[in-house]
């Protein structure tokens, strides 16, 4: 009789687990197919209005595309005269001035136009001297070896 009962407890579970199965399955394919019926379930005038809308959409869209990429080829042009480059190279002109006070800066956009600032400190004054870039030279004057120095680092570092 054991036998029997134990059989009988068993179909039970089993019947229970699988009826429990069923439903589950039986839950995932009617919320499928009312999502498929939904996506299929579109009158010809419906239809016709998605597209229209689709079609509206990608023709906003491109225009802000279009827009945008106008607006970065604004910012690279905008970009190259913009500073990209620094260097500063200290020395010491003076003998009795001592720990490299005076200084030439390089300051260059990616062109390699901008200026260059040298400072001569001494024990009573600074002077400071600035001189217009244009492309790597110096248009209206000298330079010195410094800024010479200063120009051809502040470039090398550009380019790397």
């Amino acid at each position: 009789m054991s036998f029997f009962l134990q059989n009988q407890v068993f179909a039970a579970i089993l019947t229970v687990i699988l009826f429990g199965w069923l439903g589950f399955v039986t839950y995932l394919l009617i919320k499928s197919y009312s999502h498929y019926k939904k996506l299929i379930d579109v009158s010809p005038n419906s239809l016709d209005k998605v597209m229209e809308n689709i079609l509206k959409q990608l023709k906003i869209e491109k225009k802000k595309i279009n827009s945008l990429e106008d607006n970065i080829e604004n910012l690279s042009q905008k970009q190259k005269k913009a500073i990209s480059s620094l260097n500063l190279v200290r020395f010491n002109p003076f003998q009795e001035v001592g720990g490299k006070q005076s200084f030439s800066s390089a300051i260059l956009n990616e062109e390699g136009s901008g200026i260059v600032l040298t400072a001569f400190h001494n024990r009573d004054s600074t002077r400071v001297y600035a001189k217009v870039i244009d492309k790597g030279q110096v248009k209206d004057s000298e330079l010195s070896e410094e800024e010479k120095l200063a120009i051809r680092n502040a470039l090398r570092s550009k380019n790397e």
